[in-house]
């Protein structure tokens, strides 16, 4: 019997990043391992203490994070360090583990993950990248600078260092000619497909018109509304009644999937996505929790349930304040090309 247990591989730490500029790394080792998730080591060192310190100032300073590889598929276009923050509690139950920046001088570390494989699926193996297939596989970061970590920056500076690891696996569950389990036979039949929008204003605009393809099926999507902040989704909503969307529809000419559903009904859902009970100061966060819509379209663990993007959907919400942004984060998968 043949055994393929999980692989924890540290690729590299300590590396510097440069504020303010793109940092790329395209030496991933591509030998079979199936990856279920990359794994980002931050260490953000801050110079003499300043006062009002951003405690999640390490996610805000990923500014962008793009996946893809040789065949022109990307698994994440753009995405930012707080998007994935908030999806990350959602998918694992629990905020990614940090180490608050405080008002003084120090390194603080942080980790952010980057799933492949998606943790709600019956199969996860549908999605795993699948080093085998590929000759190039490219990871771009787009780095802040010291006031994402400082509100009031002043002379302070600051020092990011990165480490990179690979969560995966050399098995999946394929099955042979007879249907027996069989390793060997199998292989991933879509790649992961994370996103986001451009942050929208309420007094110009209250809906997005979403990427329509015959190849593309979302799982889920994250709608994060804010005060005004000009930072995608980074923004107060200090208290309940700050919290202004109304109600939420998805739609395309065929059907409408959500219907007016109001706020409370997506208070529900993140109750039922995050393990409060252990994490209760995320549910009252004022930055971290309050105006986020999350909604899974896929929630018994089959691809069935996915919404397929055949017709051009659309995304839209009622909102009481001109001043407020949104932004949307969606994740889904999108079938291999070959």
């Amino acid at each position: 019997m043949a055994y393929y247990p999980i692989e924890n591989r540290t690729l590299f730490t300590g590396q510097a990043l440069t504020n303010g500029n793109l940092f790329t790394f395209d030496r991933f080792p591509l030998d079979g391992l199936g990856i279920r998730k990359i794994r980002l080591y931050l260490s953000m060192t801050t110079s003499a203490g300043a006062a009002n310190p951003i405690t999640w100032g390490a996610y805000q300073y990923i500014k962008g994070i793009t996946l893809r590889n040789d065949r022109d598929e990307y698994y994440y276009t753009n995405v930012p360090g707080m998007a994935l923050y908030k999806m990350n509690s959602y998918f694992d139950k629990a905020a990614p583990w940090h180490q608050p920046i405080l008002a003084a001088a120090g390194t603080y570390l942080a980790v952010l993950d980057l799933p492949l494989v998606y943790p709600f699926l019956f199969r996860p193996e549908d999605t795993i990248c699948e080093t085998k297939r590929l000759n190039h596989l490219q990871l771009e970061i787009m780095c802040g600078t010291v006031a994402d970590t400082l509100v009031t920056p002043a002379a302070n500076t600051l020092t990011a260092t990165l480490g990179l690891g690979l969560i995966g696996t050399r098995a999946s569950v394929g099955v042979n000619k007879d249907g027996q389990p069989d390793p060997a036979s199998a292989q991933a039949y879509f790649h992961s497909y994370v996103r986001t929008y451009p942050m929208l204003h309420a007094d110009v605009q209250r809906f997005w018109d979403l990427e329509a393809a015959t190849d593309l099926a979302l799982c889920g999507f994250l709608m994060y509304n804010h005060g005004a902040s000009g930072l995608p989704f980074i923004g107060s909503v200090a208290t309940p009644a700050n919290d202004h969307v109304t109600n939420v529809s998805f739609f395309d000419v065929g059907h409408r999937y959500l219907n007016n559903v109001p706020n409370t009904s997506f208070a529900q859902t993140r109750q039922e996505l995050m393990d409060f009970d252990r994490h209760a100061a995320d549910l009252v966060s004022p930055t971290l929790r309050l105006g986020e819509y999350p909604h899974m379209f896929v929630k018994d663990g089959s691809l069935n349930e996915a919404y397929a993007s055949n017709l051009p959907p659309r995304l839209e919400w009622t909102n009481g304040t001109a001043t407020d942004e949104t932004d949307l984060l969606v994740w889904g998968v999108r079938r291999l090309r070959g």
